[in-house]
């Protein structure tokens, strides 16, 4: 049963709080989790998952969860489950309904919609949900039994299920944890568990004690223009009924998909610059195969790639303007440090046809050309020396001179060519970390502005913490529940596997469920490391080269594979 939606926001939101009614001595102990990419999963009387899918882990979610209840039965302390973005990947759902059911819920779907799959209205979303609920109703009842216990649960958007933007995709979705709950818990009330469901579109901000958002608005192929108001407005600023999906959202959307499809055992990789990186790692026999494969998929998304006018663009800006204003007084910030935060964020990639080109070829072809460039300026001064040497008249008069600054030169040329040859293949080959360059500038500007010891993102798949200041305030990345291999697994393999952040008074601890043993284990971390001026020249270990983990899970298809 469904309340209105306004009593479930945070932009004008209505309930307790995280001092609710177990908490009037002290905050709800806080889990934090992020990134689970809930696909199509496996639907009743099926014996095989989607192939998008990479979630398939609901009944250790759902042992997770009892172990929340366990622990908030031992405390005495109400907890908030926050689910901070991409829970839900609406953009794998590639299946579309059948002809009937088409007919029946209004829903048009054209050949281009056959190949990547429904659009971001909220009709065509609604429709995707339900097929994630089909799939994963173990994950919906976990959900259940936190709420029947009197719990709190907070929701955000993501930039894969940015469509929990549009308040019916929402209102689907708390009906459906509200579903889960009746399976597990018949007795509970319903109207009094909607109550305690709150949705967030940017951030969640306990003050004094925590700021948690997404993460995806620092990474330039996954930011969205304005994501308070991330609608596309068409011809004569009418809405269109459509999100304004970032670059990242069409690669997976007309490429990745694709390729995922073809090879579902691929690490999931956060960023468009990710496969880019992994492209670049080919040879030129492969590369050029993959080009030419994936080139229609590349003006599938030029042609879907929505550019705005300039008056529907002033009008996004004027709502963002609006909403920010609100948001500034629920949440008791000034609107000159939420404008601050907001000019943290990447510029967003494919604001135009050309920036979509230029976004994707950038991380390959700017390699290239960066190398080019100091080839012949290289060449250039290379041939100035020499002439200097063969003309100068002091040098020209004695053969010996004249040798000795011809050897002194060629030496010269032999280091510089090994160092730039060495550098410009250990670059080509170097993957992607996944962390976008700005994220821990803009956590410090948020830790400035909001005055929170700690800044907790998602998006990047990669738990970590980190010290921003000298004040000891903490970055911290909640990871992800999909599986992603990485250099761990040699060390500690599962280290990085089911990770999330738990939060009791004023301490943050960055933990993982330890399925196997039923408990909470420590995600183990590494010192930084401060390069050296040797790590020029030898900036790998050949050994860590052959069986690195990440070499062998993000290999790409070539021109002979199939979709």
């Amino acid at each position: 049963m469904s309340k209105p939606d306004k009593h479930r926001e945070r932009d004008g939101v209505e309930s307790d709080g995280p001092d609710g009614p177990d908490g009037a001595d002290g905050a709800d102990d806080l889990y934090v989790v992020s990134d689970l990419h809930l696909s199509m999963g496996r639907p009743p009387g099926q014996l095989n998952y989607q192939r998008l899918e990479s979630f398939f882990f609901d009944a250790q979610f759902g042992r997770f969860v009892d172990h929340i209840l366990r622990e908030r039965r031992r405390r005495g302390r109400r907890v908030t489950l926050l689910l901070g973005g991409d829970v839900f990947d609406f953009l794998t759902v590639t299946e579309v309904p059948g002809r009937a059911e088409a007919q029946k819920r209004g829903i048009v779907v054209t050949n281009a919609l056959r190949r990547v799959g429904l659009s971001s209205t909220s009709r065509h979303v609604n429709w995707k949900l339900e097929r994630i609920v089909e799939g994963h109703p173990a994950f919906f009842e976990a959900l259940g039994r936190l709420l029947a216990d009197g719990n709190r649960m907070v929701l955000m958007a993501g930039n894969h299920d940015a469509e929990l933007y549009w308040s019916r995709v929402r209102n689907t979705l708390y009906d459906a944890i509200l579903d889960g709950m009746k399976r597990v818990a018949p007795d509970a009330d319903p109207e009094e568990a909607a109550a305690r469901i709150e949705y967030r579109q940017w951030f969640y901000h306990e003050p004094g004690r925590i700021f948690f958002e997404h993460g995806n608005q620092y990474e330039a192929s996954n930011c969205f223009r304005y994501n308070l108001c991330p609608e596309y407005l068409g011809r004569r600023r009418r809405p269109s009924g459509q999100l304004d999906l970032p670059v990242g959202s069409m690669f997976v959307r007309y490429l990745y998909n694709a390729v995922r499809k073809r090879n579902p055992y691929l690490s999931n990789m956060v960023s468009m610059e990710q496969y880019m990186s992994a492209v670049a790692r080919l040879n030129l026999a492969e590369m050029l195969g993959v080009l030419f494969r994936r080139l229609p998929f590349l003006f599938q998304a030029l042609k879907a790639t929505q550019t705005f006018r300039t008056k529907a663009q002033r009008r996004c800006q004027r709502i963002q303007e609006y909403r920010l204003a609100e948001l500034s007084e629920i949440e008791g910030l000034p609107v000159k440090s939420l404008n601050r935060i907001q000019e943290q964020r990447a510029m967003p990639a494919g604001m135009t046809k050309y920036r979509l080109v230029d976004s994707i070829m950038r991380p390959v072809l700017g390699k290239v050309i960066k190398y080019a460039l100091f080839g012949v300026l290289g060449m250039f001064l290379w041939f100035l020396v020499f002439s200097l040497i063969q003309s100068s008249g002091w040098v020209a008069q004695s053969v010996f001179t004249k040798a000795s600054f011809t050897a002194v030169l060629t030496m010269v040329t032999m280091v510089a060519f090994f160092v730039l040859f060495n550098r410009f293949f250990s670059r080509i080959r170097e993957p992607s970390s996944g962390v976008p360059p700005g994220i821990y500038d803009a956590a410090r500007v948020i830790a400035e502005e909001t005055g929170v010891p700690y800044v907790v993102m998602g998006h990047t798949h990669l738990a970590e913490i980190k010290v921003l200041d000298k004040r000891g305030t903490l970055f911290v990345n909640t990871g992800t529940w999909t599986t992603i291999a990485g250099v761990w697994d040699a060390l500690w393999p599962n280290n990085r596997r089911f990770t999330f952040v738990r939060m009791r008074e004023g301490d943050l601890e960055l933990l993982r469920w330890n399925d196997t043993a039923r408990r909470v284990d420590e995600v183990l971390m590494f010192d930084d490391y401060k390069r050296r001026p040797a790590d020029l020249l030898f900036p790998e270990d050949p050994v860590q080269t052959v069986h690195s983990p990440l070499e062998s899970s993000v290999r790409i298809p070539i021109a002979g594979d199939q979709e």
